[in-house]
């Protein structure tokens, strides 16, 4: 299985720490908050990864190299100009081998069974699946609306 870990932003919510530093190189508990994504992946033999950079990328490619001492293969796209979920997404396309795939991204930490949610992908022949949970502060968003198949409508 495959991944890609969307990790371009600015963090503009964070500055002034992200000026000198990516938000996925924040440390959590001694790690940058990248490597904890790396290794939950790699324990769900998730190994093949891609992650798009932009703002401030040398630092992410300086510590993590091409993967092999977290157990995983990373390739990167680099993007000159933000492209966006959907744009990065695009620009890495040729990493991803038209193979189903997970889009996670850079500052989310849960526990997700991905192996699981592939197989209920596979078995509902979907061309997307959204992971989504409840919030606790449910005024903030937009509610997500299913139909009795469980696809999102809204």
């Amino acid at each position: 299985m495959k991944a890609m870990i969307l990790a371009a932003g600015f963090g503009t919510r964070l500055r002034p720490l992200t000026t000198v530093c990516p938000k996925p190189m924040f440390p959590v508990l001694n790690r940058p908050l990248l490597e904890h994504t790396l290794h939950r992946l790699s324990a769900q033999n998730i190994r093949e990864i891609v992650i798009n950079l932009h703002h401030l990328p040398e630092q992410i490619l300086d510590h993590f190299g091409d993967g092999s001492r977290f157990g995983v293969r990373l390739k990167f796209s680099c993007e000159d100009q933000i492209l966006g979920t959907a744009g990065g997404i695009k620009a890495a396309r040729k990493y991803l081998n038209g193979e189903p795939f997970f889009v996670i991204n850079s500052d989310v930490v849960a526990e997700i069974d991905l192996p699981r949610v592939m197989e209920f992908h596979r078995r509902r022949r979907s061309r997307l699946t959204l992971v989504v949970r409840e919030d606790a502060s449910p005024e903030k968003f937009d509610p997500i609306e299913m139909d009795g198949a469980g696809r999102i409508v809204h």
